[in-house]
């Protein structure tokens, strides 16, 4: 799950190359038959706890589980047999309830979800290619299919542009499976391309470890007129960061985290008259009022 919420980083590296392909296969063209919907009129499932398992012919449970798809109340073993309500269209929502027990999801292949929405306006591959594109590291910008998506639309080179796209109500709007997704991207595109240099200089991280030196007020001076990617770096945020301790296989990390925290608050007290100044803090649900009083502890 970590990997999957960070992936929007390879998009942004210098050492990925990104290809771009626009087209993808329509389900009826997968494999074998793979791209059928496989809750259908006639198919049985099983509820257990939160899941929702699907039954192969001989009504033993088969390879697909659905986690999640039981509201409110858990099953205990109920099965259901899907009726003439279902379509048999991927993307569907099959909704049921036995005893009480109530399940919805939405209906897939063995593949998972396929979307018909064309490249350039389905959501996640939208955001994707605009961090790819900001980045330079498309390996394929001559071919007619990334030429075609350019032409598309007007790609972001501010946030204020990304936000603007992933906006529902835009003239060309993007798409979402899920359309909680729009909000997990509505920043990501600040946080690959951006990141924190309107606030922190590189070497700050070890100059404020324990006992270390604090930014100097040049170093700090420096930090604010260097340039914030390709977009206008007068723009203004306020950085909230929340860290917990990395994954390892052996050993302790907790002396390595207090660091990493100690320089947080290092850096974030060296700069706190400039944040004040600029108003870039919480400022108690009233905007543009300077408050001497905001916690700037770890």
């Amino acid at each position: 799950m970590f990997a999957l919420a960070e992936m929007s980083r390879m998009y942004a590296y210098g050492g990925c190359d990104v290809v771009v392909l626009r087209k993808n296969r329509p389900p009826q063209d997968f494999p074998h038959g793979s791209g059928e919907a496989l809750f259908r009129e006639g198919a049985t499932v099983e509820l257990d706890g939160s899941d929702v398992w699907l039954l192969d012919a001989n009504g033993q449970r088969s390879e697909v589980c659905v986690p999640g798809a039981i509201l409110a109340k858990n099953g205990s073993g109920q099965r259901v047999t899907l009726g003439a309500e279902v379509r048999g269209k991927i993307g569907e929502k099959v909704a049921g309830q036995c005893d009480g027990v109530s399940f919805e999801l939405d209906n897939r292949c063995l593949w998972g979800f396929a979307r018909a929405d064309p490249y350039e306006h389905s959501g996640w591959c939208v955001s994707e290619y605009s961090i790819a594109s900001f980045n330079g590291r498309i390996a394929n910008p001559t071919s007619l299919a990334v030429r075609q998506i350019n032409d598309s639309r007007a790609w972001p080179e501010t946030v204020e542009a990304y936000e603007a796209m992933m906006d529902p109500a835009a003239a060309h709007p993007v798409c979402f499976t899920y359309d909680s997704d729009r909000e997990s991207v509505r920043f990501i595109f600040y946080r690959v391309c951006f990141g924190m240099l309107h606030s922190f200089l590189p070497d700050e991280w070890a100059k404020a470890g324990p006992g270390g030196a604090l930014p100097s007020i040049e170093q700090v001076a420096a930090a604010e007129m260097l340039p914030v990617g390709k977009g206008d770096p007068a723009r203004e945020y306020y950085l909230h960061v929340s860290t917990v301790y990395p994954a390892v296989a052996a050993g302790s990390v907790q002396g390595a985290h207090a660091e990493l925290l100690h320089g947080l608050t290092s850096t974030t007290l060296a700069c706190a008259d400039t944040w004040l100044v600029r108003l870039l803090h919480p400022s108690n649900g009233i905007p543009n009022r300077p408050d001497r009083s905001c916690d700037y502890g770890s």
